[in-house]
């Protein structure tokens, strides 16, 4: 095989993105330390995001090449290892979690077991040196299982700096690369996926940067269902509980053993994790002591640790004790543990949803811990995780005050942003995965000469309906109706004069309004147009709207305003919630509209079967819906747009916009899931 064989997936590829990704995250060494440049750090941590997004795009397309797979992983191993090395000798400014780790391998490497005194305690006062005042917590015993207090003291005895702690968590990590890559050829998928796991900067920052003890905790916990993967379940089960004494988060895996594998497995799990606890038991029965409440129901402090958090937080208001919400929401993961473990026989979906919940319920989610996600997000292609991988990051801008003050207080606006775009994310993945029903497109014959019939909603656009009735063509247009919702002013009046049909609509609704005039057409009429009264679209391109039903190319035609809309003419809440809710209907049919505009064009044959009934904001969100539904072919034509005459009842105030944007969404749900 010559060379050129590879140069489409690796050289072509791979080779420009390690480039990329590489200097990229040189670009970390120049803002050191971290927590002083937090700004500049999260704008080069968002662009190399974007690159990872960008790499996405590209690898997730392709098919695994079995002549080239070596070749690519190799490649990957290699800029992950030149990008972590870079970091290894950076000061660990974004967490400092490493100072524990290195002070509880000293303490087990002077002979004493790290569960019994916390760093504080006047016993060990003689250990203290450079670092001490870097631990965090150093009243509170240590929170770590016994395997990751074994990899501290191994580290510490290599020698006592937290440099060998954090070469250890980017030995981890890179191991950690190797066993996705084992994963990803055992399940025929290419090696290049694995890039999206090696290369992300949070994979980099948090183990080389910061050392953080997960990747031991991934290592073991993937590898695991590496072993699954090629039926040894014996070993994936001791797997599991190593992970699980690497840091406690894998016992989530508990009720997949006990549904999906068998006894003895889940027997050699809880065996692998009691056997390293014996060397500590002492000190763990201290440690569990100290937790428990105390006579006056007071718990020790890390039961109380509250930072970042979903779910947990969101619930205070119901219940305002740390206990009850601690109860009901650790109720809630057991029971979704078993159902999701009866749902799915692979360990790698069962595991990605099983600490997707729990960190959707903890009360503490720090930036590494979605690092917990991203292997297997590789593998089933989670946007959502992804996006959380960056969202959390923000994160970090605690660290802007507590460097300036010492006071460690989270904005409000980061988990609000954080889990705003989550939650978006998920329901856009769970949208996705709900299948819609969908006819198989029609064809319906054209028509080339159709009879028009126009109907304007308006409510208090006296400077405007005038205008926008006399600049309408009026070759093959039968008639114009104009619908008043309850105006006040002399539009009825002007509508008249300029020689429309004024009709009263009086359940105030824009769904309403226009529903009033369309059943009010003509029977000669064959197509329906629908146009705002406020002159914001221009009449004149009528024409334009109507040839794609002329030339029987579709039943639907929507004027699309987001190429060729004027300056100031769309508000940024109204471009936000155009693209928000096309999004959503492309989740749901796959069909990729641009815009939901008020000028539209439809076959009256078309119009009959849809049976519109929405009196709100809602009621062009049906019909693009209802048209998929149905299977009438959709058309979009761009259209001029320009600043309204007069305030707009919706985007003109921001209640009105929320209002508008509450009632699209709920529209886009009842219709995309409705039978009718």
């Amino acid at each position: 095989m010559n060379s050129t064989d590879r140069r489409p997936s690796s050289v072509g590829i791979l080779v420009p993105a390690a480039v990329v990704l590489t200097l990229g995250h040189a670009a970390f060494l120049f803002l050191q330390p971290f927590n002083r440049r937090i700004s500049a750090f999260l704008i080069v941590y968002t662009v190399l995001c974007a690159a990872i997004g960008a790499l996405a795009l590209f690898v997730r397309r392709r098919t695994i090449d079995e002549r080239t797979f070596r070749f690519d992983a190799a490649l990957i191993l290699a800029g992950a290892l030149f990008m972590r090395v870079m970091l290894l000798f950076t000061a660990p400014t974004l967490s400092d979690d490493v100072y524990r780790y290195l002070w509880d391998g000293r303490v087990q490497n002077a002979g004493m077991n790290p569960y019994l005194h916390p760093p504080a305690a006047p016993e060990i006062a003689y250990l203290r040196d450079e670092t001490f005042p870097f631990i965090n917590h150093p009243t509170v015993r240590t929170i770590y299982p016994p395997l990751a207090e074994l990899t501290f003291r191994a580290a510490a005895a290599i020698r006592p700096r937290v440099e060998f702690q954090k070469v250890f968590s980017a030995v981890f990590d890179l191991a950690l690369v190797g066993v996705l890559l084992g994963l990803l050829r055992a399940r025929k998928k290419p090696a290049a996926w694995a890039a999206l796991y090696a290369w992300h900067p949070l994979a980099v920052v948090e183990s080389a940067g910061s050392g953080h003890v997960d990747s031991l905790m991934m290592l073991l916990l993937f590898g695991g269902c590496l072993l699954f993967e090629r039926r040894k379940p014996g070993a994936g089960a001791g797997a599991f509980g190593l992970a699980a004494m690497a840091k406690w988060i894998p016992f989530v895996m508990a009720p997949w053993l006990i549904v999906r594998a068998r006894l003895r497995d889940s027997a050699v799990f809880l065996a692998a994790a009691l056997v390293l606890c014996i060397p500590f038991v002492m000190g763990l029965l201290v440690a569990v002591q100290a937790l428990a409440p105390d006579a006056t129901g007071a718990t020790g402090p890390a039961r109380d640790w509250v930072f970042n958090a979903g779910l947990y937080s969101w619930l205070a208001p119901v219940l305002p004790e740390p206990v009850h919400r601690r109860f009901v929401l650790g109720g809630a993961l057991i029971l979704f543990a078993f159902w999701w473990a009866r749902r799915n026989e692979d360990p790698v979906r069962y595991a990605f949803g099983a600490l997707f919940a729990l960190l959707l319920a903890s009360p503490v989610v720090h930036p590494w811990y979605v690092l917990w996600l991203l292997p297997f997000a590789v593998l089933l292609g989670s946007f959502a995780a992804f996006l959380w991988a960056w969202s959390a990051a923000l994160v970090y801008v605690v660290q802007i005050r507590y460097a300036a003050d010492g006071v460690w207080i989270l904005p409000a606006w980061v988990p609000a942003v954080e889990y705003a775009l989550l939650y978006g994310a998920l329901v856009v993945s769970f949208i996705r995965q709900v299948p819609q029903p969908r006819a198989e497109t029609r064809r319906m014959p054209p028509i080339p000469d159709p009879r028009v019939g126009i109907v304007i909603p308006v409510l208090n656009e006296e400077h405007a309906i005038g205008l926008v009735i006399a600049a309408i063509p009026r070759e093959r247009v039968n008639e114009i109706i104009v619908v008043d919702n309850g105006s006040t002013d002399k539009t009825v009046e002007i509508a008249r004069m300029a020689g429309a049909r004024v009709l009263h609509e009086g359940k105030k609704g824009y769904g309403s309004a226009v529903q009033r005039g369309l059943l009010a057409l003509s029977p000669e009429s064959d197509v329906a147009v629908v146009i705002d009264g406020d002159r914001s679209d221009f009449p004149e391109e009528l024409p334009h709207l109507l040839r794609p039903i002329q030339l029987g190319e579709a039943d639907l035609v929507i004027g699309s305003r987001v190429q060729a809309a004027l300056p100031g003419s769309l508000m940024p809440q109204q471009r936000f919630g155009n693209w928000l809710t096309c999004v959503l209907i492309r989740a749901l049919y796959g069909f990729r509209y641009t815009d939901m505009g008020p000028f539209r064009a439809i076959r009256r044959t078309a119009l009959t079967e849809m049976r519109m009934t929405d009196e709100t904001w809602g009621w062009n969100v049906e019909m693009q819906v209802k048209a998929l539904r149905l299977g009438f072919r959709v058309a979009e034509v761009p259209v001029r747009y320009r600043p309204r005459i007069g305030q707009s009842k919706i985007s003109g105030t921001i209640t009105g916009s929320v209002r508008a944007g509450v009632v699209i969404l709920w529209s886009i749900y009842k219709y995309g899931f409705s039978r009718r």
